[in-house]
């Protein structure tokens, strides 16, 4: 029986083979980029650039393009060392990759920050933003795609009040980046986060953090940078800043081409993703004993549910281990979202999509989920 791969949204499972063979290239060549300069070292700080290039492009910025190891640690990055004190707003969606840098902070004494509620549907409003802005409000955050329900939040209106009261705007698109089109510029985006391993598609192992112009964050990880040896001081300029030690220059280059084949087919994946989703809810929906999570019209390639009576674990593993159906149950490492939802005690089965999968597969998704509910 072959495997569905319904657990995209924690790391993609289609990589096209222009990624594997970015990859494989990039193996080749052991040198380490902007460390030597003999020409298998320029080789690789090559492909680094042309990466940073293109993945500006991408998300619409003239700023920096910063390469982490994954957007958690992009996240970490934005967060301590972007937020100099005051207070922060964020939401009940954000994962824990926010919530706990900013529990971090406010334990030292460095911050408070004040959590957002989204309205009955599930779904975040501007005005949920607007009404917990204060005067020291130094940072707003919001989960572009949540990861537990798959709701878009308003990030472009987000961030033109953002913009009218001068504060900085970080967005993590961790869900959505490479599924729905994202421009920093146009949306007043300070700050974006981005996993390279899932929309993108690129390996594990690189995370992108996009930084405007005229936006400052500190150091946080202290090290080798390639330049200024000489000073005990980290230097504070960006990229270099952040990227202490060796980057990953074979996952850097499955991101440029990862990024490179999603802009040639953009719409024909973002179509897909929308149109598979679509369709894996409503069937969803006529069972009765399904209990569906995610706001109606957010087809975003998260469909979250639980099936009355049966624990999300117990669902899960039924899935796997008798249909060969990929799901990822619990608590998706957004705590606060799931005590909104009232599922903090058993958590939620999570189906995710990506462009590799198709139709036939959600049909197979559908029956094996009716089964369970005729045996429960």
């Amino acid at each position: 029986m072959r495997t569905i791969y319904f657990d995209n949204a924690a790391s993609g499972g289609y990589k096209p083979d222009c990624v594997k063979q970015a990859v494989l290239q990039a193996l080749d060549n052991p040198a380490n980029p902007g460390r030597s300069g003999h020409q298998a070292s320029l080789k690789a700080a090559i492909i680094v650039s042309e990466a940073r290039d293109n993945t500006a492009e991408f998300f619409g910025t003239d700023g920096d393009i910063v390469f982490t190891h994954n957007c958690t640690a992009a996240l970490n990055f934005a967060i301590l060392g972007g937020i100099p004190g005051g207070h922060a707003v964020t939401t009940v969606f954000e994962h824990n990759s926010v919530l706990r840098p900013l529990e971090h902070l406010k334990r030292l004494g460095v911050i408070d920050y004040t959590i957002s509620v989204p309205d009955s549907s599930g779904v975040l409003r501007v005005k949920d933003i607007i009404d917990n802005i204060r005067r020291n409000t130094r940072m707003i955050i919001v989960n572009h795609v949540s990861n537990v329900t798959g709701a878009r939040a308003p990030v472009e209106e987000i961030g033109y009040y953002a913009y009218r009261y001068g504060i900085p705007f970080l967005v993590d698109a961790a869900q959505s980046a490479g599924h729905i089109n994202i421009n920093m510029k146009e949306s007043n985006i300070n700050i974006l986060a981005a996993a390279g391993h899932k929309g993108l598609a690129a390996p594990q192992g690189v995370g992108v953090l996009a930084v405007s112009k005229g936006v400052k964050i500190r150091p946080i990880i202290m090290g080798g940078t390639g330049s200024r040896s000489e000073s005990p001081i980290q230097p504070d300029d960006l990229p270099e800043g952040l990227e202490s030690g060796t980057i990953s220059t074979p996952a850097i280059a499955g991101l440029n081409a990862g990024i490179r084949w999603i802009k040639q087919n953009f719409d024909e994946i973002s179509k897909k993703i929308h149109e598979l989703t679509y369709m894996m809810y409503c069937e969803l929906k006529k069972i009765p004993e399904v209990v569906i999570y995610t706001p109606w019209g957010h087809f975003n390639g998260i469909v979250t549910f639980n099936i009355n009576g049966l624990a999300a674990g117990e669902v899960s593993n039924i899935l796997d281990e008798q249909f060969n159906i990929c799901t990822r149950p619990g608590l998706h490492c957004a705590p606060l979202a799931h005590r909104f939802l009232g599922t903090l005690k058993y958590g939620a089965v999570r189906a995710s999509l990506s462009y590799q999968n198709t139709f036939e597969e959600v049909e197979t998704f559908i029956d094996a989920v009716k089964t369970i509910v005729k045996r429960f």
